[in-house]
């Protein structure tokens, strides 16, 4: 077991006089003597330890027998295997020789001892701990903290505590944790040097799940930055289980070295795991000599009883933990002696004893008496042993499900179900479960699907197929699960999932909430024999929340219910807004085709001097020197797309200028940076060179989205020669469509001579030669996208982030790719013809955009229950830029975090609303008042409000005259610099 000193030259005289492999002679026994009295003060430490490898490797049980007790009885160094008090460190170079050479239970005996002498501040240390946990469990952030800092006052480094900092670290935010906390994590950081060894990563990385947390820990060593400490300690909430002697012995060490407590903890949750190999028998009697109060303190329940119920009640609306259930009930999973010796077990039989037929010794856990009822068919439908306490003398109910839960898993692991056994039985037995997922190996569900599948029960089939698509990853299991399901509640529920959950809830509740677990928004989304649109999917998902509100009565249930409904509705606003970004008003061009072209083109038809022929020969290169009506007619038709592009009332020019380079451009493509970088890299702007370099990259990107807005966003003009929509025909591919929509006009006329029949086919050629203007408008934006990718960072942030400035680079230049790809998405041609929202709907969104540009602004005050009104069409539009224009305005120009309100009043007519009044009021800034406001809203010239939507940086309050002037619905506009602060109304008639 020894390891030679690196570097060192090896004593091969002093090797041999030992006599290596043959019984202790004397000479032999006085020269270990001697070393052990001499070489430790001398500096050669090489000897010793090669030595007393041989001595092991030799297998020789007199040898060894007669060095181990050399070793821990007649050493004068023995002390030093462990620290004098916790912790302490050790002599550095006599920790190397005594400790890597004395095996595990010389070791635990020496911890053992130690313990006891340090009876009572093991008690006390334990005891703080208990205090640590209930803390947690009552999430009293403050005296969590007290508790933390005073055990690390008293008692020192413990790879316990470093799990309960590491606990609150994974489950709070950083903006809202608390200085005394970061405090505390300075200290850690400091403790930690060196204390993580080779050997505790080793037994950390074997990437199992221990208590539903993957012990997959990041490698951290004694110069690393504070970084990748306080990341690699978000993952450190495990404790390793070792299946070797070798593991076992190296990671005591690592324990044993920093921290009395850590060794005793680790020492008797491997003693309670017993396992086949030689050493555990002798460590059980080692550890029965162990104090009485001190295994007490350890074995007790370290958490509050309730912490311990069921967690179903504190899921959002995808079954995931929530922040409180998370410290209420991981909090339990990580201390609580009961769980963690019944989950060792069930850890160790699963994955290392799978075909024998002898089972794990409960030692101190399991009543012998009830043990082998338990594990057996009748013990487990045995109404006896269905509630209360079961193996263990704990009057807990929920760790009596939790028992029975695991003597479940070992009974379905040593033998298939009797023949008979169908899905009334497995409900039965699944419903006096708990955490079934994490507690029943894959492979025992797997084999009990197999069972199931066999007896062609789908309802059997469905209930371990749930427990196997709890892990997100579990992807195969998923769809054998959606598959199964769909089938069966088609054919006996009539495609009516809820009434399915509804069902099998009142044959076993704890099956339901597994199956209402399981059922997040994503799972729903594909079963697609079972619902047509993915709004049926998310109602019925706010209806199993529902569901579990009727059979509970937590009001939280309900609240996610409606939640879910909401962000639904506000999801469908955003992207009915989004699909209408690039946008015509057709009634509006219908209108102007009738007043200006449409009589000129039919007079020409009705002429009979149109040739099809003559218009087929036509092509973009003769179409301008062409003298003939056909060239006319194409001429009139390439009109009408011109004004289709350009016109700044219901083109494509408006509705470019006010939704996206004057609307949501800056927001969308800014938004999110900063928020996204903080949670990926915590230590980036804490650190100053990359504070700086990320405050410059976003002033930068901030003047280029600037300019691309002035250069490309625009209709192609003299003024604007880079504009992406060219309202000109001037490529094959558009002349292509306009030859196209002319030749429909013609058959059309030969059967219809309705105007608006007409209309509809002029609009439909305007948007099709449009999708090509769209098509190049998406490759300049992708264009866009290229100039701005982040090739390197400067060598003072690169320094600052260290390793992680490769993946610093793939995040940024990610999100720049997500965002400018948001961006080419609005340049489609709209799916919905009118778009409709009701009021609060749209408010929602409208305030979302404007806080995503102004992260001062912090949402507008209003009463819902007035604005209840579904605006479609027109309406849709004029208060979408009412509301956008306004709110900006207020959050660029008003007071900082200031008040805003919006006041909505209506008239009803009939029962049906003929007026809608909209008023939105702001505060001042803090060196202005109403004279000042006054005298820029005068200088603003709210006469030229032709420009308003094409020049650069005018005020946003003849965006809002203009609505006024061009829309025949909107009444009145006023604007009013009172005393009491800025008020913006308009009047819109919503039926005239």
């Amino acid at each position: 077991m020894g390891i030679p000193a690196v570097g060192v030259k090896k004593d091969r005289k002093m090797e041999s006089d030992i006599g290596i492999g043959i019984a202790p002679t004397k000479k032999a026994k006085n020269l270990l003597r001697g070393l052990l009295d001499r070489k430790i003060q001398e500096d050669r430490p090489g000897v010793f330890p090669s030595v007393i490898s041989k001595i092991y490797k030799s297998k020789d049980t007199e040898a060894i027998r007669w060095s181990d007790f050399q070793l821990r009885y007649n050493n004068q160094y023995s002390h030093v295997q462990i620290p004098r008090d916790f912790p302490h460190s050790p002599d550095p170079f006599r920790e190397t020789i005594l400790l890597k050479m004395t095996n595990p239970t010389v070791r635990a005996r020496t911890i053992v001892d130690r313990g006891n002498r340090n009876a009572s501040k093991v008690v006390r240390s334990f005891k703080k701990l208990k205090d640590i946990n209930r803390a947690i469990a009552d999430h009293n952030h403050t005296q969590i903290l007290a508790n933390m800092t005073e055990y690390l006052d008293e008692f020192g480094f413990s790879h316990i505590l470093l799990r309960k900092a590491a606990f609150i670290a994974s489950t709070t935010n950083e903006k809202d944790r608390s200085e005394e906390f970061k405090s505390l994590i300075d200290r850690l950081e400091f403790s930690k040097r060196d204390v993580i060894r080779p050997s505790l990563l080793d037994a950390y990385n074997r990437k199992r799940q221990y208590l539903g947390v993957v012990s997959n820990i990041m490698n951290i060593s004694g110069q690393s930055e504070r970084s990748s400490f306080r990341k690699a300690i978000s993952k450190f909430t495990v404790r390793p289980i070792c299946y070797s002697e070798r593991e076992f012995s190296e990671t005591l060490e690592a324990f044993s070295n920093y921290s009395l407590v850590d060794a005793l903890h680790f020492l008797s949750l491997h003693i309670e795991t017993q396992t086949d190999l030689n050493i555990w028998p002798e460590l059980s009697r080692i550890w029965s000599d162990l104090d009485d109060e001190v295994r007490d303190v350890m074995f007790c329940d370290l958490v509050n009883q309730e912490t311990l119920q069921p967690f179903y009640a504190d899921t959002d609306e995808e079954g995931e933990k929530t922040d409180i259930s998370s410290y209420r009930h991981l909090s339990a999973f990580l201390e609580c002696q009961s769980h963690v010796k019944l989950r060792a077990v069930g850890d160790f039989y699963f994955a290392y004893k799978p075909e024998t037929s002898s089972e794990p010794s409960f030692v101190g856990m399991l009543r012998e008496e009830r043990y082998g009822q338990a594990i057996s068919w009748q013990g487990l439908t045995c109404k006896e042993t269905t509630k209360g306490t079961l193996l263990v003398g704990q009057a807990s109910g929920s760790l009596s499900t939790l028992e029975r839960t695991l003597a479940m898993a070992i009974f379905f692991a040593r033998q298939p179900l009797p023949e008979s056994t169908g899905a009334d039985e497995i409900l039965c037995l699944m419903n006096e479960t708990t955490f079934a997922d994490r507690v029943i190996s894959k492979r025992v569900l797997n084999q009990l699907y197999d069972q199931a599948r066999a007896s062609g029960d789908q309802l059997f089939q469905i209930i371990p197929l749930c427990l196997l698509a709890v892990d997100p990853q579990n992807t195969r299991d998923e769809f054998r699960l959606r598959r199964v399901l769909q089938d069966y509640v088609r054919e006996n529920f009539a495609s009516d999932y809820v009434s399915f959950i509804d069902d099998v809830h009142e044959q076993a509740p704890q099956v339901g909430i597994y199956l209402y677990q399981v059922s997040t928004d994503e799972f729903l989304l594909q079963f697609y024999h079972l619902f047509d649109e993915s709004s049926q999917a998310v109602e019925c998902r706010a209806k199993l929340h529902e569901l579990m509100y009727k059979h509970y009565g937590d009001r939280r249930f309900q609240d996610l219910a409606d939640s879910l409904r909401l962000s639904a509705k506000i999801s469908k606003a955003r992207e009915e807004l989004d699909d209408s970004r690039i946008y015509v008003d057709l009634t509006r061009f219908g209108n102007w085709l009738k007043d200006h072209q449409l009589e000129r083109m039919l007079t020409l038809i009705r002429s009979g001097a149109l040739q099809k022929d003559t218009l087929e020969s036509l092509n973009i290169s003769t179409i301008n020197s062409s003298q003939g009506n056909e060239s006319e007619f194409m001429k009139i038709l390439g009109e009408c797309y011109r004004e289709f592009c350009e016109n700044r009332i219901f083109g494509i020019a408006s509705f470019l200028g006010r939704r996206i380079r004057h609307g949501t451009l800056r927001g969308t493509l800014l938004q999110d940076f900063e928020r996204s970088v903080d949670e990926r890299f915590p230590q980036f702007f804490r650190t100053e060179p990359c504070r700086e370099y990320f405050d410059q990259w976003k002033d930068d990107f901030e003047r280029y989205i600037k300019k691309i807005g002035s250069d490309y966003f625009h209709i192609r003009s003299q003024q604007k020669t880079k504009g992406m929509i060219n309202p000109e025909i001037t490529e094959g591919r558009k002349f292509g469509y306009l030859k196209a929509g002319a030749n429909s006009i013609l058959d059309a006329f030969e059967d219809y001579e309705d105007p608006e029949y007409f209309i509809r086919i002029i609009s439909e050629t305007c948007w099709q030669i449009a999708t090509t203007d769209l098509q190049n408008a998406q490759q300049v934006i992708a264009s866009c996208k290229a100039t701005r990718r982040i090739v390197s960072i400067p060598e003072p942030a690169k320094a600052g982030l260290g390793p992680n400035h490769v993946e610093f680079i793939k995040h940024m230049n990610a999100k720049l790719d997500e965002k400018f790809g948001l961006i080419a998405s609005w340049f489609n041609r709209p799916r919905i013809t009118v778009p409709s929202v009701d009021l609060p709907t749209l408010l929602r969104v409208v305030q979302s955009e404007v806080s995503e540009e102004f992260n001062s602004y912090e949402g507008a005050t209003t009463d819902e229950s007035q604005t209840r009104i579904e605006l479609t069409g027109s309406s849709y539009h004029i208060v979408y830029d009412f509301l956008f224009v306004t709110l900006k305005n207020a959050a660029e120009h008003g007071k900082p975090g200031g008040n805003v309100s919006i006041d909505v009043s209506a008239a009803f007519q009939d029962a049906m609303v003929t007026q809608l009044v909209l008023k939105i009021s702001s505060e001042y800034k803090e060196q202005e008042d109403a004279s000042t406001v006054n005298e820029q809203v005068n200088l603003c010239r709210l006469d030229a409000l032709d420009l308003a939507y094409v020049e650069e940086g005018k005020s946003g309050l003849r965006k809002i005259k203009r609505l006024e002037r061009d829309w025949n619905e909107v009444s009145e506009v006023s604007i009013d610099a009172a005393e009491d602060g800025f008020h913006v109304t308009m009047t819109l008639d919503l039926i005239r």
